[in-house]
């Protein structure tokens, strides 16, 4: 079995009594340009962005995150797959340009997915090595049909085609109820006609409610009120600068 990971920090504790090889998928999808219609150019968008806001060098981003891409779109014919992703809009984002990468390899591949323990949707980090084991063992099939359908979710990604999303949300991965809550989510990132999101509302009111707390505070105030964005340190200091200069 190939165990596709969503992170470091969930391969820095991966079981060693869990068989198989495992790929980490490294990137922060959610954050910043994803335009591309081949790996290769969907990673060049990736490099520029990156460096352009983050300082990544072009090399480390190749030689960190890309290496492992490209060996999702080279797994064999007829391995099982199992894709290790938490249910929050960061994680889901990933997942469905994994599935994409997947899909575009034209290989049959027995799929699944596998989520956290139901107490903690939004993460594996409160799982013990028994926890990961069961987490497995409730793995959920993935058709070649839905592996499609959630490639279909990354096109629509790309384009903000929220109309796509829900309805393959609602048709060929009706089975998957997690996804509406993200989708939601993800639409309240667009901005209107004001030039706000309702995203961006929320962090100001986090901002406005404690004048004088700094980035750390509201950051964590955010992540315990809204997990489903499942955003990191980086991607929430993006908007919440981005508000600050708002006013």
């Amino acid at each position: 079995m190939v165990h596709i990971l969503n992170g470091d920090a969930l391969r820095e504790r991966f079981p060693g009594s869990l068989a198989g090889r495992q790929i980490v998928a490294r990137e922060c999808l959610v954050d910043g340009d994803v335009e591309g219609n081949t790996l290769e150019q969907v990673g060049r968008s990736r490099e520029e962005f990156l460096l352009a806001v983050y300082g990544v060098p072009v090399q480390e981003y190749q030689e960190h995150s890309l290496v492992e891409l490209k060996k999702i779109q080279s797994i064999p014919n007829g391995e099982e797959i199992a894709l290790w992703f938490e249910d929050d809009l960061f994680c889901q984002v990933n997942l469905w340009f994994v599935c994409w990468l997947l899909d575009e390899s034209g290989r049959d591949h027995t799929l699944y997915l596998v989520r956290p323990p139901a107490d903690s949707p939004y993460s594996f980090a409160h799982a013990d090595e028994a926890g990961l084991q069961a987490c497995l063992e409730a793995r959920q099939s993935v058709s070649s049909a839905e592996r499609s359908a959630f490639a279909g979710m990354w096109r629509a990604y790309q384009y903000e085609d929220r109309i796509a999303m829900h309805r393959l949300a609602t048709g060929p991965l009706q089975a998957f109820d997690f996804l509406l809550p993200v989708i939601d989510a993800e639409v309240s990132r667009y901005r209107d006609e004001s030039g706000w999101s309702p995203m961006e509302r929320a962090v100001a009111e986090i901002i406005q409610k404690d004048p004088g707390g700094d980035f750390p505070a509201h950051f964590a105030t955010f992540s315990r009120a809204f997990p489903i964005y499942g955003l990191g340190d980086l991607q929430f200091k993006r908007v919440w600068e981005e508000v600050k200069e708002k006013g």
